[in-house]
């Protein structure tokens, strides 16, 4: 340190204040490193070298100052605190050793110079030139630390810190808890303590004592446990339901149990809505199939009304007629009466189908009507009576299977023709049956029906469930002639 004295008295100071400077910037570096020190390793590796570049610029501090004392008082001094330069560079080449192995950068080899510069065995080493590297050493610091200062305002830290961690947890509509296997809770979030105040009463300090009071439950008479299998499931004064789960975690080693609250009022709300529609439509499908027994009663009772209706005009004109030409000719009339007997069955089986068909629709739309279906009708039967009656039989098996299987309230019917033949459409907004239903009864009859005359049924599922019945002019024509 001789040549120091050799340097002028400005000099000096100025390498004083920038020996100070050296040493504030690595003290801010530390300083900077330790606000994150538990974000990630690279941080701690900075922070001791923060400090250990803080200890090299103290060295050289403490060390012009003696020079500087000692020329005030015309004299030289034998350069002391070599005990402090040795523990000071060993440290830095410590951490600067470290931090190349961690983060595997071979340049944090070059903090190494600075711990050798201030080293006294160098400084009998560079002679003459040791305040250049002197120079050089705190002109390192000072980079160093600068360097670090700006990286550390320009980037963000990789992950967050404890406190920004609690903060994001607290802000959690859910409810978290963690503790140790015994229950020893290690956090929880202001929801899971709000749930636990509402639950239980009092703040509860062992997670497992509060799993086993939801499992039990153990808790407020004002908060119900609900019916959910397996799953804990509380409902709250408020209205909300939450969910509550109990898991294991294992982290660095280390096991945890995670207890979290999920709030499903929404979904819990939704369930039950589904729940008590699923039993209304439950109720609506016994009492259609009760009304539509009821229904076949009333056709049948309707047909047998019908066939004594016709039974009570056909023999009342055949006994009327017989009477009257037997007065009007005096005689037994057995010729008369034996061709009446003969001709009464065919007669009686002859019911006028038109209007039997019409009476039938008007039939069907009054009895739907009693149970709350629309049954519409456009168009007018067919004028031929063989496919006017197929299609009144149609539309009454349609309309039954529309209501019984797939609980419709709207029916709609549709007669139409043209130079080609009739057709007949039914269509209804009940559920439709998937694609490659097998065919019931029901429809086979259809079928059947509508083959005698030469016609065809299509069925249509979407969007819509649709019957189109077709019958052709010329195959009505084959069967009459």
């Amino acid at each position: 340190m001789a040549e120091f004295y050799l340097w002028p008295h400005n000099a000096r100071i100025v390498l004083v204040v920038f020996a100070i400077a050296a040493a504030l910037f690595q003290t801010a570096a530390a300083l900077l490193s330790l606000s994150r020190i538990f974000v990630s390793k690279g941080y701690r590796v900075t922070l001791f070298d923060g400090i250990t570049g803080t200890a090299e610029a103290f060295c050289v501090v403490v060390l012009l100052a003696q020079v500087q004392q000692a020329a005030i008082d015309y004299m030289i001094v034998r350069p002391g605190y070599a005990w402090l330069r040795w523990t000071a560079a060993a440290a830095a080449a410590i951490c600067a050793i470290a931090g190349t192995v961690q983060e595997r950068k071979p340049a944090k080899l070059l903090w190494l110079l600075p711990a050798v510069f201030i080293l006294p065995a160098f400084e009998r080493l560079a002679g003459g030139w040791y305040p250049w590297f002197v120079c050089a050493a705190l002109l390192l610091l000072s980079i160093g630390g600068i360097c670090f200062i700006l990286y550390y305002l320009r980037s963000t830290p990789d992950t967050p810190s404890s406190l920004s961690v609690k903060e994001a947890i607290d802000s959690l509509h859910t409810g978290i808890l963690f503790g140790r296997p015994s229950g020893r809770i290690v956090l929880t979030n202001r929801q899971m303590h709000r749930l636990m105040l509402v639950l239980t009463g009092t703040p509860q300090r062992n997670g497992n004592v509060f799993y086993q009071m939801l499992k039990s439950g153990n808790c407020r008479r004002e908060c119900r446990r609900e019916s959910a299998g397996d799953q804990i499931v509380y409902s709250l004064p408020d209205g909300s339901v939450w969910m509550f789960r109990m898991a294991t975690l294992e982290l660095h080693g280390k096991k945890y149990l995670q207890l979290s609250a999920g709030d499903i009022t929404e979904y819990w709300q939704t369930g039950v809505k589904l729940k008590n529609e699923n039993e209304e439509l439950i109720n609506r499908r016994e009492m259609l199939n009760r009304t539509l027994t009821e229904l076949r009663g009333i056709c049948r009772r309707e047909e047998h009304r019908r066939a004594r209706l016709r039974v009570h005009d056909v023999l009342g004109q055949k006994i009327s007629l017989l009477l009257r030409t037997m007065q009007e000719s005096g005689g037994s009339g057995g010729a008369l009466l034996e061709e009446f007997a003969e001709g009464l069955p065919k007669e009686l089986l002859e019911v006028p189908d038109e209007q039997a068909a019409q009476n039938e629709l008007d039939i069907l739309r009054r009895t739907m009507a009693t149970i709350g279906v629309n049954v519409s009708v456009s168009g007018a039967l067919p004028e031929e009576t063989a496919v006017g009656t197929v299609f009144a039989g149609i539309c009454t098996e349609a309309a039954t299977n529309a209501v019984r299987h797939g609980i419709a309230d709207e029916i709609a019917i549709v007669f139409s023709e043209d130079e080609r033949g009739y057709t007949l459409r039914i269509s209804d907004n009940g559920c439709s049956a998937p694609e490659g239903t097998q065919e019931g009864g029901g429809i086979r009859g259809m079928r059947e029906k509508l083959e005698r005359l030469g016609g065809t049924l299509e069925i249509a599922v979407s969007p819509l469930f649709t019957l189109t019945a077709k019958v052709a002019r010329e195959h009505c024509r084959s069967k009459e002639e």
